[in-house]
Formats: structure tokens, C-alpha cells, sequence
């Protein structure tokens, strides 16, 4: 669908501004009369005043373009010898494109990585005709692109994504065991590694990070003090930003939880500023179930976080997002290319699938468990992102 936002985003100059901006569901823009609910926050006077957010209706669900893979306009076939007339693109490790790139003389691809939490192949029909929920965006393209079929991880999230952005395996990090959390060390890159973020900075990518972080980072301004009180312990300073977070390994702009939907705090970080108001916003979250206008919202291990958490909106936040850091990418810099990394928290557990998607489709109870749920809503992401 096309995506038309009326709000207006914060200044690029109000550095102030963009750091406490709260994350929202806002501003597509849809046909029909079915309204959905708006996600409710208390207002913060150190926050961005938003416009009047628009009603998410209902219309049809969202899809992808169909991309052939093929060789690029304008460069040569190999030829026997194994050769070709114009040379491949090469990325060296100190971030360095060849200057005989086939891209050298024209705008070099945006390029756009979306990393699912804990699915598995098998839960997508397109790798071995499994699956038990519908992926037609998935499906798409799978169709008209690449799929991998002989793939090397650990089976835990938080290696899966060092090892996505690192190009290692885990244990050539700083710490070799399965999970970096928010707290007393750096994150999980040794001070000579590169992410593919950094790699692509150089070479003249806008660079974005939205969602799951959990590659681990300092309090601010010396370490975790008190795991209980992320928030509200004095000894953390959150006028600060996050010590190693996503701007460390390359990433201009973020929107974060450091934990996923899993994990306190339950609070999100812009450009690593957390956008909490501790002294007014700060909530305690225990354990258990909470209706919210979007769904069901689940704290699985309490702890702090905003009083507005809701892990049923969570996906389409990020849709949000990075629809919002690509629309001020082709009006601030649009003859630049941009990396966007989305990192959702489909469907790591909690399971807690809206009740609508933000066209108006019905995500939950449209399967028998809530977890194939949440596998039909990452479809709907996929397809809208």
C-alpha cells in the first residue's frame, strides 16, 4: 500500500527532540470505514508534540514488488574464460569499494535486511513446502529472488545477529557465550571488527537500525548499578546515551529495545537516548497479561520500562519507523543509497500478536496458537516493509 505521512517529523537541528521521540503507530493511509484503535501515551513535554494521529483502516493487505534476479542493466555476462567486461562489486575489509564496480557510475542499491527472532525454516512454506500459515509476501520473494538453502548459525538469537553483522561466528566476539545484555561490558564487536553498518557508512550509505539490539551495551555513565531499577536507580544517568549501542558499530540513526519484547527495560532507545521520562513515564512491570487498544500485551520476567509498553504493537512500530527514516532519506539525501537493518520481535516469546494488523487485518486467533500468530503478522511486515 502506499504509506502517507502526516505528521511531522523531528528536526534534524533539535537533536534534543529526535533522542526522546517515542515511537508510534501512525499515519497510513487507508480507505474503508473499519477504524482501528491509536496507541495511547501519556503526554511528556520533553517529547516531539505530534499531530493528530490518523485512524490505521482497514484495506487490502500489504505487498512487495517483484524483483527478477538478474544481471544489471548495462554489465556484461561472463564470459568462458570466467571473465567479464565489467567487474563484480567488491567490498574489502576496510570498507573500500573497487573502482571498477559496475555501480561505480551510477546510484549504488539501498539495501534492506530484515532479521526474524527465532523462526525456523520450517515455518516457512517456501524452503521445503512445510508450514502451516499462509506467506504470501514471503512467497514473493522467494519467487522472484534467492533462497539459501545450505546455512551455518548457532540456534539462539543473539549470535544470529552478531553473526549477521559481524561475518563471525560468535565466539570471535568479546564474550563467546549465547546472550549480551544491557550492563556492565561493551557489546559483543572487539574494537578491530566491522559491521556491514560501518562497512557501507564508508562507502556513502544513511545507515538505520530499528528493533532488537541484545548484542549488549553500558549504562550510562559506568556500568549497571541495579538490574532492578534500570530506569529510576540514580546511579544511572540516562541524559547520556547508551555506552556501545548502535551508533558504535555504525549506525547514523536507531530506534532499540536492548532486550527485544523478552526483557526489561521495557522502554525503547533513539539514537541510543533512552525516551523514557523516568519521573513521570517510569513503570514497574510485573509478570503477567495486559489488554491494550492494539492487543495483549506480555511481561514473561519483570523489571522497569515505559508505562505506554505494549509488546502487541511492537512489529509495527518498526514498520513505522523505518518508514518514516526512509521518507527523510529521499528528501534530505536522496542521490545517497541507505542500509536499513530491521530486526522484529516475531517470534521470539512473548507470543503476543496484535489484533489487527495496521491495514486492519486480524492477526490473532486467526491460528490455533498465537505463535503461528505472530508468523502471519511477519509475513504482513515483510510485505509492507
Amino acid at each position: 500500500p502506499s504509506i502517507s505521512d502526516t505528521k511531522t517529523p523531528p528536526s534534524e537541528e533539535d537533536s534534543h527532540e529526535e533522542k526522546s521521540q517515542k515511537p508510534t503507530i501512525h499515519s497510513w493511509e487507508y480507505t474503508t470505514e473499519t477504524q482501528m484503535p491509536s496507541v495511547s501515551k501519556k503526554k511528556d513535554s520533553s517529547q516531539v508534540e505530534r499531530s493528530n494521529k490518523p485512524s490505521l483502516r482497514k484495506t487490502k493487505p500489504p505487498t512487495i514488488s517483484s524483483v527478477t534476479p538478474s544481471l544489471r542493466e548495462g554489465s556484461s555476462a561472463p564470459s568462458k574464460e570466467g571473465t567479464s567486461t565489467d567487474q563484480p562489486t567488491v567490498e574489502t575489509s576496510d570498507g573500500v569499494l573497487n573502482q571498477n564496480s559496475v555501480l561505480s557510475d551510477r546510484k549504488k542499491p539501498n539495501i534492506l535486511i530484515i532479521l526474524a527472532d527465532d523462526v525456523g525454516t520450517g515455518d516457512i512454506p517456501s524452503y521445503w513446502n512445510s508450514g502451516m500459515v499462509d506467506m504470501p509476501n514471503i512467497h514473493r520473494l522467494a519467487e522472484s529472488g534467492v533462497t539459501f538453502l545450505n546455512a551455518h548459525a548457532t540456534p539462539l538469537c543473539a549470535p544470529s545477529r552478531y553473526m549477521l553483522l559481524s561475518g563471525n561466528y560468535q565466539h570471535r566476539g568479546r564474550n563467546a557465550n549465547g546472550s549480551w545484555n544491557l550492563g556492565y561490558e561493551n557489546n559483543q564487536f572487539r574494537s578491530h571488527q566491522k559491521s556491514i553498518a560501518e562497512v557501507l557508512k564508508r562507502a556513502g550509505y544513511e545507515t538505520l537500525m530499528a528493533g532488537k539490539w541484545h548484542l549488549g551495551a553500558k549504562v550510562p555513565p559506568s556500568g549497571l548499578i541495579n538490574r532492578d531499577k534500570y530506569l529510576t536507580d540514580p546511579g544511572h544517568d540516562w541524559s547520556m546515551s547508551l555506552i556501545d549501542g548502535p551508533s558504535a558499530i555504525g549506525f547514523d540513526h536507531s530506534l532499540i529495545t536492548t532486550g527485544g519484547i523478552q526483557e526489561a527495560p521495557y522502554s525503547f532507545f533513539r539514537n541510543g537516548f533512552l525516551t523514557t521520562n523516568v519521573t513521570s513515564d517510569a513503570h514497574y512491570w510485573k509478570a503477567g497479561s495486559y489488554q491494550t487498544p492494539i492487543g495483549e500485551s506480555i511481561i514473561l520476567k519483570p523489571g522497569e520500562g515505559d508505562m505506554a509498553w505494549d509488546s502487541s504493537s511492537y512489529n509495527m512500530k518498526l514498520v513505522n519507523e523505518t518508514s518514516d527514516f526512509i521518507d527523510r532519506h529521499l528528501k534530505g539525501r536522496e542521490n545517497d543509497p541507505f542500509f536499513a537493518y530491521v530486526a522484529l520481535g516475531s517470534v521470539h516469546i512473548p507470543h503476543s500478536p496484535p489484533n489487527h494488523y495496521l491495514n486492519g487485518d486480524p492477526i490473532a486467533n486467526q491460528y490455533p496458537t498465537s505463535h503461528l500468530d505472530m508468523l502471519l503478522e511477519m509475513d504482513h511486515v515483510v510485505g509492507s516493509l
